[in-house]
């Protein structure tokens, strides 16, 4: 009796991480850069009252025309290497790989995806840890919706 009791909870474990482990971060010591900084409120008490989503404020200048595989390069810079990559790299951990190694190839992919799927991952993506979502009103939301639009220089 004892025996079968022990075998149910072992089988409920097992199952439990088999059903949790998709949902972990791919990536190895994964952390987004700027994440939890706080800022003081405007009052001037000095109370911290938000946290500064970093995430969305490229590092780079943006060039004056995001397009071809410059301008992925450049959001590969200031997004997807940092927040994608981890798990859409040449390990192939996550379809489609648009954050691998070779960038003609990761641009040759990320140009097949559609604009409707780059907004979904980008802003409301439930693989995202601790939280690499953009805000559709952030520089870097921007700067990729201007890309999809020049996938391919004029």
């Amino acid at each position: 009796m004892k025996r079968m009791r022990l075998g149910h909870i072992l089988g409920w474990m097992i199952l439990t991480c088999a059903v949790l482990l998709p949902f972990q971060n791919c990536g190895s010591g994964f952390q987004v850069e700027g994440a939890g900084k706080t800022v003081t409120a405007s009052s001037g008490t000095g109370a911290p009252t938000s946290t500064i989503d970093d995430i969305n404020i490229p590092k780079e200048v943006k060039p004056a025309l995001l397009c071809g595989e410059d301008g992925y390069n450049y959001l590969r810079r200031n997004y997807i290497n940092k927040n994608c990559a981890s798990c859409h790299d040449d390990k192939a951990l996550a379809y489609p790989l648009f954050g691998r190694s070779d960038s003609s190839l990761a641009f040759q992919t990320a140009k097949g995806i559609t604009d409707e799927k780059w907004h979904k991952t980008t802003t409301e993506n439930g693989f995202c840890y601790p939280n690499c979502n953009l805000s559709t009103s952030g520089q870097m939301y921007k700067a990729i919706q201007e890309w999809l639009k020049n996938r391919n220089c004029p």
